[in-house]
């Protein structure tokens, strides 16, 4: 529905756009005094002498001459999640449109709730970077994110993009299938979480975690009682 009435909204704009430049034609093939300013939708007129031709030329003249590329509309329509994912952080894909199309690399981040997924050494900008007293400003390259639609997966045996199925094992185990070659595409292991062997000054020592610090006064005496029970 939303590309529906975007659709009509640029029929109706580019209909209207033509309509003024035809009054446009009208005035001048009438001889009448251009006006000083006209709508925001075109550029301001340039005084311009027009020829003893008929009305169809002159027309034909000021479209030519004022009807540049229309401006499409920043409309970006909100992403919906895409609930089953089929790339995941460490697989190796190839981009199959925009300017890097045909280069391959491995998924270095997903952004689920933008549907899009950051490639190693796709999409490579510039980001200007301000000097400040610890570090020196100069330029950064960045990879930024594409949109996870033009990528695919690699097939393993023929090396080219391929569509992903996923099937099950007789174990039970759900897997990812390559579709032109039937190919199994091993889901990545996940990078293991670093931990913090070094104890901190605010935190508790090790032999210390399952040290009984207090002891409610009313709780005393029956554990007194249990483990005298005990013995």
């Amino acid at each position: 529905q939303r590309r529906v009435h975007g659709d009509l909204a640029l029929e109706s704009k580019r209909a209207e756009r033509m309509l003024s430049l035809f009054r446009f034609a009208q005035r001048a093939v009438s001889h009448a005094p251009l006006p000083r300013a006209l709508p925001s939708r075109i550029p301001a007129p340039v005084p311009i002498s027009f020829p003893s031709s008929s009305a169809v030329d002159v027309i034909n003249q000021a479209i030519s001459r004022f009807a540049g590329p229309l401006r499409y509309f920043s409309y970006r329509p909100k992403q919906e999640p895409i609930k089953q994912w089929k790339i995941f952080r460490g697989d190796k894909v190839q981009v199959l449109s925009g300017k890097d199309a045909g280069k391959q690399g491995f998924v270095l981040k997903v952004f689920r709730k933008k549907n899009a997924v950051r490639v190693q050494g796709v999409n490579m900008v510039k980001k200007a970077i301000r000097a400040t007293d610890q570090t020196e400003g100069g330029w950064k390259r960045k990879f930024m994110p594409v949109h996870v639609s033009t990528v695919a997966l690699i097939d393993p045996e023929k090396k080219v993009p391929s569509r992903i199925a996923w099937r099950f094992l007789k174990s039970g185990t759900r897997v990812r299938i390559s579709k032109k070659s039937g190919a199994l595409i091993r889901k990545p292991k996940r990078r293991p979480l670093p931990l913090q062997v070094k104890t901190g000054l605010k935190d508790t020592a090790p032999d210390k975690v399952l040290e009984r610090t207090y002891l409610a006064p009313e709780i005393i005496p029956k554990i007194q009682q249990r483990m005298a029970m005990r013995k």
